[in-house]
């Protein structure tokens, strides 16, 4: 839910709610690199441009790093996996 809730907070500009969910999902998992991302993105939307610094700089010194995207599907009992950033796939 908090996930659904911090993505929605990236289309409707909601900076104060997006703390609030980045904030519980990293309660659950502390380096969860995609609300920490997004949280920054959100905040840079915004032009708030010391807290995206910050944001950054924290998953630096962290060491969490953005996984990229990637989708699965399955043929024939085989699992296909596709990533964003390539052409090719496991």
């Amino acid at each position: 839910m908090w996930k659904t809730l911090l993505a929605s907070c990236k289309t409707h500009g909601n900076v104060d709610i997006a703390e609030r969910a980045a904030e519980n999902i990293l309660k659950i998992d502390p380096c969860n690199s995609a609300a920490l991302v997004q949280l920054s993105n959100i905040h840079a939307s915004a032009g708030n441009w010391k807290e995206f610094a910050r944001l950054r700089n924290l998953m630096k010194q962290m060491g969490v790093q953005k996984v990229p995207g990637q989708s699965w599907i399955e043929v024939k009992d085989k699992i296909h996996v596709f990533f964003s950033e390539g052409s090719s796939h496991l």
